[in-house]
């Protein structure tokens, strides 16, 4: 788990679930970029905290969960401004960032207008 300057903070495979499912539940409004494979060369994905396709908390068929079998970190903010702030660190283009189809529909409004194409 990395934190920085209390913007946003990193979860990776090493940190395990539960530490990443505690910050979900205490911040139902926060916002997750989960990496569709890996950041070099494909998209991140914006969630709302607690959209179910990254906050299932049951087992997959091998025992892991849904995040303890991904390489790449899920970043996670309460705000979206903290996630921006990631991507430009990491030095990606927000051309490389799409919504969850899902998130905007169940959260209309509170997704940054320009992922939600308002």
């Amino acid at each position: 788990m990395t934190e920085k300057s209390l913007t946003y903070i990193e979860f990776d495979n090493k940190d395990g679930d539960d530490k990443y499912f505690e910050w979900m539940r205490k911040n139902p409004n926060g916002f997750v970029l989960h990496p569709f494979e890996n950041r070099k060369t494909h998209d991140y994905i914006f969630h709302k905290s607690l959209c179910p396709h990254i906050a299932d908390e049951s087992p997959n068929a091998d025992g892991s969960r849904m995040f303890s079998y991904k390489d790449e970190p899920k970043v996670c903010s309460t705000n979206e401004q903290g996630l921006i702030e990631w991507f430009n660190e990491q030095k990606l283009p927000m051309s490389k960032v799409r919504p969850c189809i899902s998130c905007s529909r169940r959260h209309k409004g509170q997704m940054p207008a320009y992922l939600s194409g308002n």
